[in-house]
């Protein structure tokens, strides 16, 4: 029996919009909601006419290439009653264009049925006619081929020969169709790399979950290693959106670098994505902490001084050199510095200092002696015991994996 919890489960699947329509275009179920309202009535009469115009005799699933470059599938699956599978894009669509299809073709602006056509997913028409032979197994029973699926081109929308050359060469080129990639969308990505900015883990949370149209590009012919050089490019870019948002640059930095090293130790490609996830849920929350601890934003002088410090822990650093960089005088940075980060700036420095060789003690090779060079330190006595005051533990003991007995903030 078919009922809305069957539309649900199709749409959750495959995130195409279904509507169940009787032969006049009344409709009778759909899923998501929004799809029951979002044809003109004489649109879907027209697509039951297209449907209905085959041979007799010869009557197979239709799907229908509409501009600009959406696809849409019909069948009888009972007497008097039709399934329409779509829109889908054949090819990565922009939102203007979306908006421009449902002004002009469907007669609305509707903010919902915008939001449902923004999410539909791109597939290319081999993998759609696929997908829609599945829902016809769902609603009738019927097992089919795709070869059992035929092609139309719809006049009436202002279709070329194929819809365009572009989805002509997808849907006609048995070679390069499995090859075709289209990369996930740039808006896609800018709401991802803006809500990691932001702290906003709940709207981070929406995007992610979406359904995304596109696929992550190939950058290489191996499926581990390109997963793998998937997640060092984005672990990027989350990690400037990060220190944008004002992580300190070694937090981000550091978080990014552990993320990179766990990936070295993993061969499933699924863990792979999964922990790029779990990366960007991260660091949006340490964004979202620092926002909280820090309050407002900090004053340009300050924020510039924790940037210059950030890039040379490794240098000397001397006080009136580093007002001189935030174009301020030693006295005022100091006082501005203590009253919004509450730390003063020796202080702060000794706290980064820390921070990098925590990092550097749990994942790279260099000893305790070279660390405490590296980071400026006179003597390794002096680094054992800052480290020591700081952690609770000594360096040798922290490198030899007793955990911490206190976290900076």
């Amino acid at each position: 029996m078919i009922d809305q919890s069957t539309t649900n489960r199709f749409y959750e699947s495959a995130s195409i919009p279904t509507l169940l329509m009787d032969n006049h275009g009344n409709t009778h179920l759909g899923a998501p909601d929004a799809v029951r309202e979002m044809f003109p009535i004489e649109l879907l009469r027209k697509f039951i006419l297209d449907y209905d115009s085959q041979a007799e005799g010869a009557i197979k699933p239709l799907v229908i290439a509409i501009n600009p470059g959406l696809f849409f599938g019909i069948t009888k699956i009972a007497p008097h009653l039709y399934l329409l599978a779509g829109p889908v894009a054949g090819v990565p669509l922009e939102n203007s264009d979306i908006a421009d299809f449902a002004k002009s073709i469907l007669n609305t602006t509707d903010s919902e049925v915008l939001r449902v056509l923004y999410r539909i997913p791109v597939r290319f028409y081999r993998r759609f006619v696929s997908t829609f032979t599945c829902a016809i197994q769902l609603f009738s029973g019927q097992a089919l081929n795709i070869e059992d699926v035929i092609i139309f081109n719809s006049k009436d929308f202002d279709v070329a020969s194929v819809v365009n050359a572009q989805i002509s060469d997808i849907i006609l080129d048995d070679n390069r169709r499995d090859s075709v990639f289209y990369h996930t969308s740039f808006e896609w990505e800018v709401d991802v790399l803006r809500a990691v900015e932001a702290g906003n883990c709940a709207e981070l949370a929406e995007k992610l979950n979406a359904p995304i149209c596109g696929q992550i590009g190939a950058m290489s012919e191996i499926p581990l290693t390109n997963a793998k050089y998937t997640l060092i490019a984005t672990s990027t870019l989350l990690t400037r959106a990060a220190i944008r948002g004002g992580l300190p640059n070694e937090d981000a930095r550091n978080i990014g670098d552990a993320y990179c090293m766990q990936m070295d130790r993993l061969d499933d490609i699924k863990e792979i994505y999964s922990l790029m996830y779990k990366e960007a849920y991260d660091l949006c929350a340490k964004v979202a902490e620092r926002k909280q601890q820090i309050g407002k934003p900090l004053s340009r002088p300050v924020r510039e001084a924790t940037e210059y410090i950030a890039r040379n822990l490794s240098e000397k650093i001397d006080l009136e050199k580093l007002a001189l960089t935030c174009s301020t005088t030693s006295r005022t940075l100091s006082r501005k510095f203590k009253d919004e980060t509450g730390l003063s700036i020796s202080d702060y420095l000794h706290r980064e200092k820390m921070r990098k060789a925590q990092y550097l003690l749990r994942n790279s090779s260099l000893g305790i002696i070279d660390i405490s060079n590296l980071l400026q330190y006179s003597a390794q006595s002096y680094f054992t015991k800052i480290f020591k005051e700081t952690y609770g533990v000594t360096p040798k003991q922290y490198q030899a994996g007793v955990p911490a007995k206190t976290e900076l903030e």
